[in-house]
């Protein structure tokens, strides 16, 4: 047995000639395989939305954060060193027209 993506687990089809099975069970298997498909794919989109529902998040988080820093300029640890358009260059306010 293997294991699909999403944790479902796979079996192979048992292998039976066509004189072995009658009509009705033929269906009722296919059926069953119809079935075990579509759990598996809804599975599969489960964890697809739940990825790009966090990658949205992630993305709002840092929109909202460049937001917060505004004009200010940012140093790699996070440290805002300045705020330029209200300052102006210097740190004074002689550079910044209101």
């Amino acid at each position: 047995m293997a294991a699909s993506a999403t944790g479902a687990k796979l079996t192979a089809p048992p292998a039976v000639t066509a004189k072995d099975e009658s009509l009705p069970s033929l269906f009722s298997r296919l059926g069953d395989d119809v079935m075990q498909l579509f759990d598996t794919k809804l599975s599969l989109l489960k964890v697809e939305l739940k990825e790009e529902a966090n990658e949205y998040a992630r993305d709002g988080i840092m929109i909202g954060d460049g937001v917060m820093v505004g004009d200010g300029i940012v140093t790699g640890d996070g440290i805002m060193v300045g705020d330029t358009a209200s300052t102006g260059v210097f740190g004074d306010d002689s550079a910044c027209m209101h």
